[in-house]
């Protein structure tokens, strides 16, 4: 029936792909109807863009409209969505690091970043906190990196206990930081060999390395706050966020980068 009513097409160039298509249910079940092959991994990098601009239980909606490009992986390279409520051009620009990420056409980061992060290099945040009707319980925020990557502590804190329930958490840390909000960094690969319950640290102290371990889908950070009562407080409240750009040096080619897009997705 999509096809026939003419609410999606694909054009499969060499390389990219562009798909242009109506949203009709959630972004990942319209993708899948629409590219059955690349459609759900395209589905959750699309979500995790449009979910720094709205509600997607609630801000998806019939008729929306979704353009995307992107390369074989699959791996999104742009995309344009046109809603009712939420409104998103975003364009992949690899920076210095090595590392793509996704950049407003004025080359503002889409995804806010954490003042005094507990990494200072990962690819993305995939995870927030979140509850509520069509939700998936999270606590905390997950930082999507490579195994190895160090981890370091944000602020002055008490080591409060080490690798406790491993088969969900694997290798993990839980810290007090001095407002009594305790800190749990969760799924490391290693733990430092300093780190022991009731020691001490001074802010910037190294943790331990990123990791997969305990019940997790991939490397990646598991970095949740609680309050003295228990109660989950979001980390980017809790730190303060800014959105980084793109350095003056490399915006003529992002500038480049977005006019190519802008073309292949009919702008």
């Amino acid at each position: 029936m999509l096809s026939a009513l003419l609410l999606s097409s694909v054009l499969l160039t060499s390389n990219p792909a562009i798909l242009s298509l109506e949203v009709h249910g959630s972004i990942e079940a319209t993708l899948v109807k629409a590219s059955p092959r690349d459609g759900a991994a395209l589905g959750a990098q699309v979500a995790r863009l449009l979910g720094w601009k709205g509600d997607l239980a609630r801000h998806i909606h019939r008729g929306d409209r979704l353009s995307l490009a992107y390369e074989p992986g699959p791996e999104l390279l742009a995309l344009d969505y046109r809603g009712l409520k939420i409104k998103l051009a975003a364009y992949r620009h690899t920076g210095p690091d090595g590392i793509g990420r996704f950049y407003h056409e004025d080359g503002v980061l889409v995804e806010p970043a954490l003042h005094k992060a507990p990494l200072t290099r990962y690819v993305q945040i995939t995870e927030v906190p979140q509850r509520g009707r069509g939700k998936r319980k999270h606590s905390g925020v997950d930082f999507k990196a490579d195994v190895g990557t160090p981890i370091t502590l944000p602020f002055p804190a008490t080591v409060r206990r080490v690798n406790w329930n491993r088969r969900i958490n694997g290798n993990c840390i839980e810290t007090t930081y001095p407002d009594g909000k305790r800190a749990r960094f969760l799924h490391l690969h290693t733990v430092a060999s300093n780190i022991k319950p009731g020691k001490q640290l001074a802010a910037g102290t190294k943790l331990g390395t990123v990791g997969s371990t305990g019940r997790s889908g991939g490397p990646h950070l598991h970095y949740e706050i609680l309050d003295t009562r228990g109660r989950v407080v979001d980390p980017l409240k809790h730190h303060g966020t800014y959105h980084p750009t793109i350095r003056p040096e490399n915006m003529t080619a992002f500038r480049s980068t977005v006019a190519n897009m802008r073309t292949l997705l009919r702008f």
